[in-house]
């Protein structure tokens, strides 16, 4: 059909094409570069019907079966992150460390927003939550931003999705107007979804009776009757275990960030044996009775870290700690006297990653061994009004650190104003580079190895 379009032209336009063709292909023409980092927008795919029925919600209550072609990936360390510019445009985006190039995988206008995402083992996939026509939708999207495909979506919210390692079943949390939430497991080869864990359901483990200090290792927990006014355990994915899964409870109607770190066992096991099946996880012998606010498992899991800190009143020391899975006593491996929010991450079984948001200073990114030695400051803010955060609320090692292990990145946020940035740098030391800006919302998704 072309070719018959071009016999149809006159010979002036043919020549005009051809040197117009000419030039491009000289690469003489004005550069497309206009800063230390170029952007370059990927082309979109042509949308047919059977597309199109991929990307559209899948009817209510039910899943649809996840579609994979693998891709050739290469050696180059990049990041996908996602920005938000105004209300109804997300895009999200992948930079090369090596290139300096960031581009665009994915843009959505109008009917969809991207809330949050996540890497795939292999790094050839990206997991996106989205409201999707008034939806909470779970999407699949390849790194070279074609097979775009709604894998499920419902009218309550979702806090997180996980793929497995195998990547042929992802798990993930919905959450009703009146904060139950219920865990699903969708098994991506058939689109069948399974109930995990529901406190609509007999055995719903950990139900709060009372909060005490706001301390989760004081929570008396006891057998449950579905009524309004009942605070329950919200069970959010953190992270897979073999066939096992690592779960962060909360309570959102709390009025302190309470958490709780849970076993599933069994991902295998359904709702009927959620009881038997859910290991809760206390940390004992925390510093000045401060509360683990975050958690991270070894990948080994064998030893669990609590990043524990006073929420409110006087100052006390911030602590991590490391502890058995199975319990015991735990050790001190960092502690600041002054006090301020503290995360930490393992970089293997032998590092810690984390940021010390500081009382009295500039929060900082530090390294530090196990058994407490190597203490290695990273990077640090500029000032007090600057606010470091990794992969927002997300336990995925490649979510940080660069698939080899050399690189970290960090979310940077103005506490007084809107403007955002994203950095990356070497956890061997060094300055950082800022690889992209916004003044409103970026997220880290992760690391992958991609061109």
């Amino acid at each position: 059909m072309y070719w018959r379009r071009i016999y149809c032209f006159c010979t002036l336009c043919c020549l005009i094409v051809i040197v117009s063709a000419c030039n491009q292909s000289s690469g003489t023409g004005p550069s497309s570069i206009s800063s230390a980092t170029q952007t370059i927008t990927s082309p979109t795919s042509t949308i047919t019907d059977e597309t199109a029925k991929a990307q559209a919600c899948p009817a209510q209550t039910s899943a649809r079966a996840a579609i994979m072609p693998s891709i050739t990936m290469g050696n180059h360390a990049t990041i996908v992150y996602l920005a938000q510019q105004g209300d109804e445009n997300s895009i999200l985006q992948r930079y090369d460390t090596v290139t300096g190039v960031s581009q665009t995988i994915l843009q959505t206008h109008g009917t969809e927003t991207l809330r949050t995402a996540n890497m795939s083992p292999d790094g050839q996939w990206i997991l996106l939550i989205s409201l999707l026509q008034n939806q909470s939708a779970i999407q699949l999207v390849r790194i070279d931003g074609q097979h775009l495909q709604t894998l499920y979506c419902a009218q309550a919210s979702i806090d997180d999705a996980l793929l497995s390692p195998d990547q042929r079943s992802l798990v993930f949390n919905q959450v009703d107007q009146n904060d139950i939430s219920i865990l699903y497991l969708l098994d991506l080869t058939t689109g069948k979804l399974h109930t995990e864990l529901s406190p609509l359901q007999p055995g719903f483990p950990g139900i709060i009776g009372q909060l005490q200090n706001t301390n989760p290792n004081s929570l008396e927990a006891q057998q449950f009757n579905p009524i309004p006014s009942t605070h329950y355990w919200i069970y959010i994915p953190m992270k897979w275990a073999n066939n096992s899964l690592y779960l962060r409870g909360t309570i959102r109607a709390s009025g302190a960030p309470v958490q709780q770190l849970a076993l599933l066992r069994d991902i295998s096991k359904d709702v009927t044996q959620q009881q038997s099946n859910v290991q809760l996880i206390s940390i004992t012998n925390v510093p000045d009775g401060n509360t683990c606010f975050d958690f991270d498992v070894m990948s080994d899991n064998r030893q669990v870290l609590c990043s524990a800190y006073a929420f409110m009143g006087p100052a006390s020391p911030s602590t991590i700690t490391l502890q058995s899975v199975t319990g015991g006593t735990a050790h001190v491996v960092y502690s600041n006297p002054a006090g301020g929010g503290i995360v930490a991450r393992f970089l293997s079984n032998s590092t810690i990653i984390f940021i010390m948001n500081n009382r009295n200073g500039p929060p900082a990114l530090w390294k530090i061994h196990t058994d407490g030695s190597g203490l290695s400051q990273l990077t640090a803010a500029q000032n007090t009004d600057t606010g470091l955060g990794f992969a927002y609320s997300s336990y995925l090692p490649w979510s940080i650190t660069s698939r080899d292990g050399t690189l970290y990145a960090l979310e940077v946020s103005s506490m007084t104003g809107n403007a955002q940035a994203l950095i990356f740098g070497s956890l061997n030391g060094g300055l950082p580079k800022t690889f992209a800006t916004n003044t409103n919302s970026l997220l880290l998704v992760g690391w992958t190895n991609y061109p």
